[in-house]
């Protein structure tokens, strides 16, 4: 928290962008299709940090009194106090919403925000039955572990920059933010979600900061300059957060822009015009004041109020009223919080009864929350009523469901050799995967297998996850089918994953040369539906608010690339189409069937169950065009 009273480095204008990156981060979590890249905000506050903290460890390490313990205490003071009255006040209310399974993961979440590693935990957590993030009440916290483990490891860096290179600290900093930036560039194109939360792909945010603390004192800019560039870096901002979405891989070269923006406009000073009189304004001052605390309140009170509208009236989704509402309420507790909490802390020593009081209420939150995730754990609702779905994928991985690499494919124990039966070849990302087990239940088909993750069958079509190593993947799975003589090749992805351009058409354009270069019949599972959670834990949730419906609203029902797919894709004796929003769902309500009276269809919020496979297989004359006896359906 910035205090203006007896602070001769506050700056005003600095508050002000700290209000314009909490804008985008509320805007896009409450109306995500109004500002879908707001998610940059967490980048501009990155910069903020590695500016103030940078320029604090400069001067105290200039004048000889830099103390890691003190500076660690004061960081302490800092986070903490909102931290502790938030994750406090979430929960007796998530211990009245949330089912038990729930309830467990939420304080598990609680241990890891308040020790700083909730990014760790949440990337550990990411993969094919993760929840959506919609149900992740504390998702959010992943940006203060980035901060948190930045705090512990910059003010050694910048210690070992003083002692050893004195005259180079600038290119000795600058050379780790490149190493830093290199790796997040390499990793995004790799592993995106890794890039995301971990924080050697993140502390080059951090580290341009710092930088612009160490240029500033030096930089010489006219009064003109210095209005185009705060200009031109609150544009920068602005215009990437209406043109960035949740599609785009990041943070990567990406997240260059809006950097560049921040630092741009932070380099300016608050002599610059826009820094002055919009940034310094009182209203984006107030704001950016209270945008700590507001960011702790917002997503928790949005995903509480979704699970409390799943309670009342049986409906996850929020009216864009009670939306409205939610964050007007965490305004006021903001505010409040602000006022009644960060202020004082701001004003007291790191030491002496305030300092004990907040040790122990970060100590007593992480008992109460510890102790509650043990006995729950303890009673068997860690590991959640969805277990026996996830052990129905049978994924093989490292042979015929490839992870990393085109080399982890094993030709000899994936391809099965012709012995009269009617040759099939699945193909896809983890949703082809999915069908594995039910095809090799069917007699009369002898599979082969060559699936991957996070790559969909799509040749020539980038993608966000490992684009090389998918781009290699969809070439060697052309040269098989051109040459492996099958008799029906069956794609199966989830088309609806990267939101790209053009899936279908090319999806279509591959099928045609199949068909013309080949004999083989080609089955297509189309756009999945994909649920608000997992259908397990919806399940649960309908159990426990007494609801006996077989049906609920999904997160997207993929309703346009089902159009464009039964569209695009081609007409032909030779085609089946599996139309999965057709079989699952009705398009004009937005709600699917995600079970029957005997099982549920799906494992997680979009992948099908080993019953929900065999339902598909089962369906409309699929059986008997795997085995040639029949025609589609033109």
């Amino acid at each position: 928290m910035s205090e203006r009273s007896g602070n001769p480095y506050y700056r005003s204008d600095i508050d002000g962008l700290r209000a314009l990156a909490i804008i985008g981060v509320l805007v896009f979590h409450a109306f995500p299709q109004l500002l879908g890249g707001g998610y940059i905000g967490v980048d501009v506050f990155f910069v903020i940090s590695g500016f103030l903290i940078g320029s604090i460890l400069a001067r105290e390490l200039d004048q000889g009194k830099f103390d890691y313990l003190a500076f660690l205490l004061r960081r302490v003071r800092r986070l903490l106090p909102a931290m502790v009255a938030v994750l406090l006040a979430g929960l007796p209310v998530a211990a009245f919403l949330f089912v038990p399974e729930d309830f467990v993961s939420f304080c598990r979440h609680i241990l890891a925000g308040l020790l700083f590693f909730p990014n760790l935990l949440l990337w550990s957590e990411t993969g094919y039955t993760d929840p959506a993030a919609e149900t992740k009440p504390l998702l959010h916290l992943w940006s203060l572990g980035i901060e948190g483990q930045f705090y512990l490891f910059w003010p050694l860096v910048l210690l070992l920059a003083w002692r050893l290179a004195p005259r180079y600290r600038f290119a000795f900093i600058a050379a780790i933010a490149g190493c830093s930036l290199l790796a997040c560039i390499i990793w995004t194109n790799h592993d995106a979600v890794a890039a995301f939360y971990l924080p050697v792909t993140r502390f080059w945010e951090l580290a341009v900061g710092t930088l612009v603390a160490l240029l500033l004192p030096r930089l010489q800019l006219s009064q003109r300059s210095r209005n185009v560039m705060s200009l031109s870096g609150a544009a920068l901002i602005v215009i990437l957060m209406a043109w960035y979405t949740k599609a785009d891989a990041f943070p990567g070269w990406r997240a260059m822009l809006p950097v560049l923006g921040s630092a741009m406009l932070i380099a300016t000073g608050p002599q610059a015009w826009l820094n002055r009189r919009l940034l310094s304004h009182p209203v984006m001052v107030t704001l950016g004041l209270i945008s700590y605390p507001l960011y702790l309140w917002h997503w928790l009170i949005l995903t509480l109020g979704k699970y409390a509208n799943l309670y009342l009236v049986g409906r996850f989704e929020l009216s864009i009223l009670a939306t409205i509402l939610l964050v007007g309420l965490s305004i006021v507790l903001a505010y409040l919080t602000h006022r009644f909490i960060e202020r004082p802390y701001g004003r007291k020593p790191t030491s002496g009864a305030p300092m004990r009081l907040l040790l122990v209420g970060w100590a007593g939150t992480m008992l109460l929350a510890g102790g509650l995730w043990a006995t729950l754990n303890g009673f068997g609702f860690g590991d959640g009523t969805k277990d026996s779905y996830l052990a129905q994928l049978q994924r093989k991985d490292g042979t015929c469901f490839v992870g990393e690499s085109l080399a982890e494919f094993r030709p000899d124990l994936c391809i099965a050799p012709a012995d009269g039966r009617v040759r099939v070849l699945l193909v896809g990302d983890s949703f082809g995967a999915g069908f594995s087990r039910s095809l090799n239940e069917m007699p009369d088909l002898a599979v082969s297998e060559f699936t991957a993750s996070s790559c969909p069958f799509n040749p020539g079509l980038p993608v966000v996850v490992r684009p090389e190593a998918c781009a290699a993947i969809n070439a060697e799975r052309m040269r098989l089918i051109e040459t492996g003589n099958f008799d029906v090749i069956f794609i199966a992805s989830w088309w609806g994953q990267q939101e790209i351009d053009g899936q279908m058409e090319n999806l279509a354009s591959t099928m045609e040369r199949i068909l013309a270069d080949t004999q083989s019949r080609i089955v297509v599972y189309g756009p999945s539906p994909v649920f608000y959670s997992a259908v397990p834990d919806i399940y649960r949730r309908n159990v426990r608010h007494r609801s006996t419906e077989f049906t609920t609203e999904v997160l997207t029902i993929n309703g346009g690339l089902r159009d464009t797919a039964l569209t695009m894709l081609p007409k032909n004796d030779r085609v089946h189409y599996i139309d999965a929003v057709g079989l699952f769902c009705d398009p004009a309500s937005q709600t699917c069937t995600y079970r029957d009276e005997k099982d549920l269809f799906f494992i997680d919020n979009s992948h099908l169950s080993l019953y929900g496979t065999g339902k598909v297989l089962a369906g409309d004359g699929l059986a008997d065009f795997l085995n040639g006896r029949e025609k589609a359906e033109k």
